[in-house]
């Protein structure tokens, strides 16, 4: 869940680069106050550089529980935190927080993205002199490497609002593929159905609950006899009162939050698994080197393998891959074991339910 503002470029309503998502109870929820403070921390140090006040019934207000801080970068590049203190209706105020990226001024970090430049230059790789990634590539590639861990594990690692469109279950079940964070609504035959009536399973949410882990079979259940809000028409008449999810094409929208996130107490919605975060880095430092450096990236992306070394006749020997070992297909998506098996524990399971 990594975020990236340029010098010069601004957070707002129409760019909400550093939005906030509220959660209480494993639902959206709006607030009675809202305020943030953004710090420099380029230097080492944290340092106050921009503060405000959300106007919770006005523009900022994107949608039910969902906010976005207006800020236009200034300053050091470099890591920044924006810490937001929320206060629910009705509750005491809490502090919530995340760390972004404040970069040079015309650069902008789109698409996935599972870590921070900052994090990236945290662990050794600059930006200048030999294997040395400038931050325009460095960008580039972090996109293309948590592109490559959603493709593996068919998953994102971060909240995103959807609305997704199903065939009707036939069933009190209604199985998603996606994680649910919240649901906002949810509607058979364009009809909305009482939220009284159905239970979201969110519990990592919820309840911080990870064990039975519902994002590994995530789905909402009608708990009660009810359909739906509006009157049931007579060709329905077979299905009256039943607790099932009315048949058909394309006739169920489940609207709201979803993505695999890790239960977190500084953020309501959740935040990208460390080690999805730590294998993003992995993957970038097997993909740093250009692709004219042959020699240089068969070295990173093959030191796994290394048996042996002689450095004085330059000599290297190499053990099986264990791609070469195994089942094709078994888990194995670079063939290092230190990336593989971080893969392997998040890939999505066999998705059983409504297409």
């Amino acid at each position: 869940m990594a975020r990236a503002l340029a010098l010069g470029a601004s957070s707002s309503p129409t760019n909400p680069v550093l939005d906030f998502w509220f959660v209480a109870a494993g639902a959206l929820a709006d607030l009675s106050a809202l305020s943030w403070q953004v710090f420099d921390l380029s230097t080492g140090s944290a340092v106050s550089v921009a503060t405000g006040t959300i106007n919770v019934a006005g523009a900022e207000h994107l949608g039910t529980g969902h906010y976005v801080a207006t800020w236009t970068g200034a300053g050091n590049v470099g890591r920044h935190r924006i810490v937001w203190t929320a206060t629910p209706v009705g509750g005491s105020a809490k502090a919530y927080q995340y760390d972004f990226d404040l970069l040079a001024a015309g650069l902008s970090l789109k698409g996935p993205a599972y870590c921070l430049l900052a994090d990236l230059r945290d662990e050794g790789f600059a930006a200048t002199g030999v294997g040395g990634v400038s931050d325009v590539r460095a960008l580039g590639l972090i996109r293309k490497v948590s592109t490559f861990v959603e493709r593996w594990t068919r998953r994102f690692f971060e909240p995103r609002y959807r609305t997704i469109t199903l065939d009707g279950a036939r069933g009190p079940s209604q199985f998603l593929q996606d994680p649910i964070i919240a649901l906002a609504s949810a509607s058979i035959d364009g009809d909305l159905v009482d939220p009284t009536c159905y239970r979201v399973f969110n519990r990592h949410v919820a309840e911080g609950l990870t064990d039975p882990d519902d994002r590994e079979n995530p789905r909402v259940t009608f708990s009660r006899i009810t359909r739906v809000l509006s009157e049931v028409n007579t060709y329905d008449r077979p299905f009256y009162n039943r607790q099932v999810w009315w048949p058909g094409p394309r006739n169920v929208q489940l609207a709201g939050l979803f993505g695999y996130t890790d239960p977190d107490p500084d953020l309501p919605a959740g935040s990208t698994p460390e080690m999805i975060r730590h294998v993003t880095m992995l993957l970038f430092a097997r993909e740093a080197l250009p692709l004219a450096d042959g020699d240089g990236r068969t070295d990173a992306q093959n030191a796994f393998r290394v048996d042996s070394i002689r450095t004085r006749d330059q000599s290297v020997t190499y053990g099986a891959d264990r791609m070469q070992l195994t089942a094709k297909g078994a888990n194995e998506f670079t063939g290092d074991p230190a990336i593989d098996d971080i893969i392997a524990m998040y890939v999505a399971p066999p998705f059983i339910g409504s297409p």
